[in-house]
Parts: structure tokens; sequence; C-alpha cells
């Protein structure tokens, strides 16, 4: 039997709210001073929705924009000092070249690791923490394929690419172990490179409307989508026209989706290349033991620990029968959220005006929580409160998954069992 003190559940939402989102952006163009021109813009990677931007600090410098931006792969110890973190390439006012840097998503702070000394347009891991990166057309040596130390930013030509007219993207996919390379404006190439030696190119014909030169691609591990009668995981690409697409692995485009609020150059979806969540459940009552016939109110937590988001999480609820009268504050079947509930999942998205309200989205991001209350009648009776959580996503620690609340604790009642 588990049971979890109130404090205990107000730690576990606390402690897993910090200030970062799951999929961000990167301006070449603009960093601050308002939110719209922030160099760093934070959106919910299921809608495309631009909810957020902040600006990028080095040191000592200024930053004039971001031109790439990836994440650290999740690689075993002792390899993992890097996991999860973003790196990205900046524009830096009276620095020639590009500088490597890690940036801080939740505060836009960046260290340098070191100059690229040519114009990279865009940036992405290999599966096994190797950093690659391709340059512009405007570099000192355009569209090729580098590889890239993230130590000290070194870099050894990898392979000419040279396919397609302006614009340059690549982003890994972990599915067919290849990198996606993007070229061009009017008319868009698309194809696929061998991540290893010879970097073997095979062309993939765009099927669909390309919307422009391609500025960001990532790839989704968790969201299939839909293009025509086809649903499956893809690329979230940018576009020069400040839009967003889906690309498939067959060259299937999607339609235009939103608009982000510049040109976006790069993307970095958090989580790695996998679809794993860790989703843990708390539940609590102030008092556990309230006179009979007395109302009682009895929270739920669910967090998820997970590098990925936790696609559409759902609860199930079992109350004792000396619970009666129940209702649900938190879920979309509020107030009949026994014995399902699919929690109400909100963060913060900035207007116009530079204020943030609540928007709601429908998968609980990395290192989020969300919270759910059951008020009802107690007889008195002793009984549990069982509770678990699932979701879409793969759980490979499901220990935590689901609680036993035990109702009717006389000795914690001033406090919390």
């Amino acid at each position: 039997m588990k049971s979890i003190s109130k404090l205990g559940l107000v730690a576990l939402l606390a402690a897993s709210e910090p200030a970062s989102a799951q999929l961000y952006g990167a301006s070449p163009f603009f960093n601050g001073p308002t939110h719209f021109e922030g160099a760093l813009y934070e959106f919910d990677p299921d809608t495309l929705v631009w909810l957020a931007g902040k600006r990028v600090f080095l040191d000592g410098f200024t930053v004039t924009g971001v031109n790439g931006l990836t994440v650290h792969p999740n690689l075993a110890p002792p390899m993992d000092e890097n996991n999860g973190k973003v790196y990205a390439v900046l524009k830096v006012s009276g620095v020639s070249g590009r500088v490597l840097a890690t940036v801080d998503p939740a505060t836009g702070v960046a260290t340098t690791i070191g100059n690229l000394g040519d114009n990279f347009a865009s940036i992405a891991f290999r599966e096994d923490g190797q950093l690659f990166g391709v340059t512009g057309d405007g570099a000192t040596v355009p569209e090729a394929l580098y590889l890239i130390d993230k130590a000290n930013a070194t870099k050894t030509v990898a392979a000419a690419l040279g396919a397609g007219g302006d614009g340059e993207a690549i982003a890994y996919n972990p599915v067919d172990d290849r990198f996606y390379h993007w070229s061009g404006g009017t008319s868009v190439v698309l194809e696929k490179v061998l991540p290893v030696a010879p970097y073997t190119t095979t062309n993939i014909p765009p099927i669909g409307l390309t919307n422009g030169e391609i500025f960001g691609a990532v790839w989704d591990p968790c969201q299939p989508r839909a293009i025509g009668p086809i649903s499956a995981l893809g690329f979230i690409t940018t576009t020069i026209t400040s839009t967003f697409n889906i690309w498939q692995l067959s060259g299937e485009i999607g339609p235009s989706v939103g608009t982000t609020p510049d040109k976006i150059r790069g993307l970095a979806l958090i989580g790695g290349d996998t679809c794993d969540a860790d989703l843990g459940i708390g539940v609590g009552a102030a008092d556990p033991a309230p006179t009979p016939g007395d109302p009682i109110t009895i929270d739920l937590v669910v967090a998820n620990a997970g590098q990925a988001r936790a696609m559409t999480p759902v609860v199930t609820i079992t109350l004792p029968a000396s619970v009666t009268a129940a209702t649900t504050s938190g879920c979309n079947e509020d107030p009949a959220g026994i014995p399902t509930c699919t929690p109400k999942v909100f963060v913060q998205r900035i207007d116009a005006n530079g204020d943030y309200f609540p928007f709601q989205i429908s998968n609980l991001w990395r290192g989020r929580s969300v919270a759910v209350t059951i008020s009802g009648i107690y007889d008195g009776t002793a009984g549990d409160v069982v509770a678990s959580v699932a979701s879409a996503s793969n759980d490979p620690q499901p220990a935590d998954n689901a609680t036993i609340y035990r109702l009717g604790i006389l000795l914690f009642k001033d406090s919390f069992d």
C-alpha cells in the first residue's frame, strides 16, 4: 500500500514545473528586446501553436540571432554528461563566422564552446552523440556537411552536398538512421544522407506544396500526423514563409500549419529520439478521516519525469464505498471524471501585450505535473482510493504508475500520512 502526504503532493507539483517548454525554435534575425523578437521561441509540439519567446544572452557579447538548434541525445553513462543539452549556432555582433554554444532554454543564457569559422545554417546530432552541421550558401565552403567536435567546435568535412539552391537544413531520423537534408527555395530538394562515410545521398522527390525554403526541421517520435489517407511519424519543419509543415519519410508534405512569429531557422524537440515518458501518480487528503457525513477532498497529482512528453495521459480512479456523491475538478470529463479522468493540462501562453494566460494542451510535457481534485461525502468507514495513470507513450518505468491511499487513518489526521 502506498500513500503520500499533502506536503509530498505539493513538493511533487512544485518540483515538476520548470520554466521550459518541449519544442523550441530559433530566429537568425532578431534577439529582443520584446518577446516577439527574442531569438528563442517556445511552441506546443502537437498543435504547433507559438507560446512565448525569450532573448539569448552570451556573457560579454551581443547575440543578434540563432541559426541552428538541436538537442543532445540520451546516452548511457559514462557518456551522458551532455544529455538533453540544447546546442545552438549563434550570430554574435563583432565576431566573424558562427559561434557554437549551449543554451539553457529556461533562461536563454548561452555558454560558448567555440567558433565554427564559417556560416553554418543547421546542426543535428547523430544517435551516438556525434554533432553534424551544414553550411549555408553564403559560407566560404557552401552546402557542405561537417562533423563537429561538440567539445571545442572544430570541424571536419564529411561530404559536399550541393543539392538545390539557397537554404540548407538537416535533421536526424533514428528510425532509418539517416540525416535528411533540405535545400532550395522555389524548388525544394529533399535527400537522405548516410550518417557515416561515404555519406551516400538518396534523393526523395517531394510530394505536395513545399511552401518555400525549409528553415528548420526536427524528427517527432511521438505524434503521428495524417497527410491524406496516411498517418505516420515525420519531421516538423518551418519555412521561409513563417509557417510549419509536416514531412513524412516518403516525401509527402502536409499543408501549412499555423504562423510562426518570425522565420524560424532551427528546431529542437526536448526528449530525444524516442517517445519515452515516465509517469507517476500521488494521492493525498488534507483530512483523510473527517467526521462521518462530512465532506472530504482528495488530491491527485500526475507528474512526468521522463524525457519525452506523455501523450494524452488518462487517470483511472476507484473510490471506496465510504465516499459518495463524488465529483472531480481538473478533468476534461468534469464533474464526472470517475472512473476515467483525462487531466486538463495547461501551459502559459503570451499575448500581444506581453501578458501570460493559461493555454490548454493535450499532452504532459517533460518535467510537468497536473493536479486533479475529488470532492465527496465520507461516511467514516476505512477504505482505499486506488488510482493509476497511463498514456499513449512508452513508459519504461511503470512501477510508480499506480498507487493506493487509505482513508480513515487517524494517527496523522492533523498532519498527513
